[in-house]
């Protein structure tokens, strides 16, 4: 059975500091020593802890809000993935690209920690992201 992936307790902290204000089924405590389930489907704003998104919601967030294409790509030769973030404007190249992962699900959590990562480094007013280098 195929079941939905959950962002890690880092990833949901740093959703909420990009504002993430979507309903979730799931919640970490404050310290993330505990997951509890959001029987009410209250918003998040109105959660006592950090939202915990699956990673689909959280990918679909970034690209709805601040307009981040996260692609994992799977090699067949050697069973890994490759993340890439590219803006959904007329840009060429990826403005991040990291290593390879055993998993699908680890290359993912990567790429949206590293979007929303380059979304603390260089956002402007108008929540357009610059083209530039990630150190992460």
């Amino acid at each position: 059975m195929i079941e939905e992936q959950y962002v890690s307790f880092v990833t949901a902290l740093m959703t909420k500091e990009q504002g993430f204000d979507k309903k979730v089924r799931y919640y970490f405590t404050p310290k993330g020593t505990h997951i509890y389930p959001n029987f009410l489907c209250l918003p998040t704003k109105y959660l006592h802890g950090v939202a915990r998104p699956t990673q689909e919601l959280l990918a679909r967030w970034l690209r709805e809000k601040y307009r981040i294409q996260i692609s994992i790509i799977y090699n067949y030769h050697n069973f890994c993935c490759h993340v890439e973030i590219e803006q959904l404007v007329d840009v060429k190249s990826p403005i991040y690209n990291s290593g390879t992962y055993k998993s699908y699900e680890d290359a993912k959590e990567t790429g949206l920690q590293s979007a929303l990562a380059l979304l603390n480094v260089s956002q402007n007013y108008d929540n357009t992201i610059y083209i530039g280098k990630l150190g992460v």
